[in-house]
């Protein structure tokens, strides 16, 4: 009978635990994310198994929790990075992708296009292709706090360090500036 007891009060344990967020509107969740980001935050350098459990702790809340419009759209932006700084750039890319999908006009789906260039350009070095996310991110963002930054990027794609220098300098040179970037 003690057995049969223990069995029963396990199960229902089982039970409640699976079920304990149903109702407490993602708070339990919540907490999750917050500790996972707090720990990560503590050490230098997370490990990708702690990156790859905060992806999936954002992705779970926004599954869960779709109506959390606004929460959801700065996770995912979260996950992407996340994924970014373990290298799983295919993942930042469906992320960066479904944001700009599923937030049109929100201000993160215009800081997910300009990632989705950087990302091609900086992490994959598929240079044309983020030529075409860059303009494509000008062409609907042209006020976007991110729209300088997408402009000297495509005027500068494929050059080296030395390369943009020196053609500031000379700019600098014509307009009778005296700054130097090279410590000439």
């Amino acid at each position: 009978m003690k057995t049969l007891s223990m069995i029963l009060f396990s199960g229902v344990l089982l039970f409640s635990a699976c079920q304990s967020d149903e109702g407490d509107n993602g708070k339990k969740l919540d907490k999750q994310i917050s500790e996972a980001e707090q720990k990560m935050a503590a050490e230098s350098k997370p490990t990708p198994e702690q990156l790859t459990q905060l992806i999936k702790l954002y992705e779970q809340h926004v599954e869960k929790y779709p109506e959390r419009k606004e929460t959801n759209v700065a996770f995912l932006m979260k996950a992407a990075e996340a994924a970014r700084a373990k290298s799983d750039f295919k993942k930042a890319l469906e992320i960066y992708d479904r944001v700009i999908a599923g937030f049109r006009g929100h201000e993160k789906a215009a800081r997910a296009l300009f990632m989705k260039g950087y990302t091609y350009d900086n992490d994959l070095v598929m240079k044309d292709s983020a030529v075409v996310f860059y303009k494509t991110f000008l062409q609907r963002y042209p006020r976007s706090e991110f729209a300088d930054d997408a402009k000297f990027l495509l005027e500068n794609i494929g050059k080296t360090n030395a390369e943009i220098i020196e053609e500031f300098e000379k700019k600098q040179k014509a307009q009778g500036g005296s700054s130097s970037l090279s410590g000439k």
